[in-house]
């Protein structure tokens, strides 16, 4: 048979519909230390008390705790623009369509796309080489019709420019389209606002949590959300 090897952290959130389940719970080796964050970054401890158990409403020194005055998104939203957070990590698809929606409003972007969005990949496209959860900010609108868009954009991890063609109704959906199609499109939505199994695996200088609504397994969930924060949560 061919040998494979497991690497994977077994605090985070496991897969949507993983079969690999518990692969993890007994390692060759475990790693230990976090290297996210830099060294002394109360992230890091904050961060193992809540892989211990900890609350997210544990209050923790140097972690960021505000209440939002008013309901909607539109107030969660404008509380995230004001205190410069990059990634709002939410628990279900609908408060990121909300959120992302309200997001778009309160900064003025109209259209499918508009020059300074910032969209996630939703789906493999090994014709396009885009990975499910990769984050580009477009830097041009270059043209497009009623079912596409195309774009200029910036890859925010690697910093590579490139031109993309977006399927414009995947944009504001809870779920992906199941419809065939074509692979010369990438199927994108707004990145604003992220739920926490599709921004695993990345990170940000500056991140949210908003956690209600997540209750499947909320160690897990909040091990994988608090690490996704490279300097401030």
């Amino acid at each position: 048979g061919i040998q494979t090897m497991w690497v994977g952290d077994p605090g985070q959130l496991p897969p949507i519909k993983s079969q690999a389940n518990g692969l993890l719970n007994k390692p060759t080796f475990q790693l230990e230390e976090i290297h996210r964050q830099a060294a002394g970054n109360p992230i890091i401890q904050f961060a193992y008390a809540v892989r211990s158990g900890a609350s997210l409403d544990s209050r923790y020194p140097g972690i960021n705790y505000c209440v939002v005055r008013g309901k909607g998104p539109v107030c969660v939203a404008s509380k995230m623009l004001d205190r410069g957070i990059d990634r709002l990590i939410v628990a279900t698809n609908a408060q990121r369509v909300a959120l992302n929606t309200a997001y778009r409003g309160i900064t003025s972007k109209s259209g499918v796309v508009s020059v300074g969005d910032e969209i996630i990949c939703v789906m493999n496209n090994k014709y396009l080489g885009v990975i499910n959860g990769e984050i580009f900010k477009v830097l041009d609108v270059l043209g497009g019709d009623a079912w596409s868009t195309y774009v200029r954009v910036l890859n925010i991890d690697t910093e590579e420019t490139r031109n993309l063609h977006l399927w414009n109704e995947q944009f504001g959906q809870e779920k992906k389209l199941e419809d065939e199609i074509d692979q010369s499109f990438m199927l994108a939505d707004y990145a604003y606002a992220i739920t926490c199994h599709k921004f695993q695996g990345s990170s940000a200088r500056h991140v949210g949590i908003t956690a209600r609504g997540y209750t499947e397994d909320s160690t897990r969930w909040n091990y994988t959300a608090v690490t996704r924060a490279e300097e401030e949560l």
